[in-house]
């Protein structure tokens, strides 16, 4: 799995509406690389969670759509945003307060299934 650097996450206040930008680096190996090069693909799945102190369970508030991250031996900075009204953050009862946080997901898609080959068929006289 490629290591991400913590996401930075910045808010953008737009009259009802909120600008959401998550950046953050994924970092390859050099055997990521080769795999890529040979078809593996890393999908990126990116939630704004509303964060609740105190609380045990966090909701997710909205999901970016999915995006592969071309493995890259520089690293991959990426860059995503979302648009999204300020009362779908408003998690909270009775509490203008909205805490979010977002996570980051990237998982690499085909990497080979496990192959079971069996052999010829042995006869033993009996």
């Amino acid at each position: 799995m490629p290591s991400l650097t913590v996401p930075q996450l910045a808010v953008t206040l737009s009259g009802t509406n909120v600008t959401i930008n998550v950046t953050y680096t994924a970092v390859f190996t050099l055997f990521e690389l080769f795999l890529a090069a040979n078809g593996l693909i890393f999908r990126e799945e990116i939630r704004i969670i509303g964060e609740d102190p105190g609380v045990g369970t966090d909701v997710v508030l909205h999901t970016l759509p999915i995006e592969n991250v071309s493995a890259t031996s520089s690293g991959a900075p990426r860059s995503r945003s979302i648009t999204v009204s300020r009362q779908s953050l408003q998690e909270d009862i009775g509490s203008d307060n909205d805490e979010i946080t977002c996570e980051v997901t990237v998982t690499p898609i085909g990497l080979p299934t496990r192959r079971i080959v069996r052999s010829a068929e042995q006869t033993l006289a009996g």
